[in-house]
């Protein structure tokens, strides 16, 4: 909010462009590897480590072929600044590779006071950086900078915290386990993730970087009430979920009732969003975020 206040919309929508590649190729370094490490009862260390080297090879394979693609996703939009931009974007990708696996570990355990320190400092840093750059007039430099020190300390904190450290072993037979389980959950999320993506790829190129920006913002903020609330209960449940898989009635039954409470939470907190969206919007984002007003309501009713 602190940022939005001081950068142009205009400023946002470039950095939206950049996340349609920089999103997808995220989402081939988890591979659904990490709820199949979850999901899996008698997971080993080999397993962790086997993940960890697939995870940090997948991760660079993608930011090379970002790093070299840069160029033409400039020119697709007709935006030169992009080329540096996708590049240095791309790094927090990397980072973000190496503590997956600690997130993960931290998960298995329900150890989320642990994960709530590393993010919240992480959030204190990062955002103080992007604060400090955007008041200093560096506009789209600011997100960028704000999103990679994010990730960075994100990575820093995490892998401190957890107390685990990686070695060179992979194991193909566990690799081979994982996947079975992890590529279901791959397609599921390059299919959700095609459905978002392709959207912000069109507007991005038809219209102007504001118009994407007024989209983008509000398609995120209407999300964050019940994106943010159904993570929270699912990272807690889904051990829980896990548990009761071979037992299927109670795990519909526990389905059931911890959707019921994520939904007494978020119904009336977007309804409340999507019917003052307007004042909220000028309130918090200034009057240059006005016509993010009606898409934020519209994407309340969705979400």
């Amino acid at each position: 909010i602190l940022i939005a206040r001081l950068v142009a919309p205009s400023a946002y929508g470039i950095i939206v462009m950049v996340q349609v590649f920089v999103s997808f190729a995220q989402i081939f370094i988890d591979s659904g590897f990490k709820n199949a490490l979850i999901q899996k009862q008698d997971r080993k260390e080999i397993d962790y480590h086997t993940m960890f080297i697939f995870n940090i090879a997948v991760a660079f394979f993608f930011y090379m072929v970002l790093f070299f693609s840069a160029p033409y996703i400039a020119d697709f939009y007709n935006v030169p600044i992009l080329t540096d931009l996708t590049r240095v974007v791309g790094i927090s990708m990397v980072f973000s590779s190496l503590s997956i696996i600690q997130l993960t570990r931290l998960q298995i355990n329900l150890d989320f006071k642990t994960q709530a320190k590393a993010r919240v400092t992480s959030v204190i840093i990062s955002g103080a950086v992007g604060v400090y750059c955007a008041y200093h007039g560096l506009e789209v430099w600011a997100l960028v900078v704000q999103g990679v020190a994010g990730s960075f300390v994100t990575t820093i904190m995490l892998c401190v915290y957890s107390h685990w450290i990686p070695r060179w072993q992979f194991s193909m037979e566990s690799f081979k386990q994982m996947a079975t389980f992890g590529s279901k959950l791959l397609f599921g999320n390059i299919l959700t993730s095609f459905y978002i993506q392709i959207t912000n790829l069109v507007i991005g190129k038809v219209y102007t970087s504001a118009q994407l920006a007024y989209y983008n913002r509000a398609f995120s903020l209407s999300q964050l009430p019940s994106t943010s609330i159904s993570e929270v209960i699912s990272r807690t449940v889904l051990p829980i979920y896990c548990s009761l898989q071979s037992n299927p009635k109670a795990l519909l039954a526990s389905y059931v009732k911890y959707t019921r409470m994520s939904c007494i939470i978020i119904f009336p907190m977007l309804a409340l969003v999507g019917v003052l969206s307007e004042p909220l919007t000028v309130v918090l984002l200034t009057e240059r975020w006005k016509e993010m007003a009606s898409l934020l309501s519209i994407f309340c009713l969705v979400f």
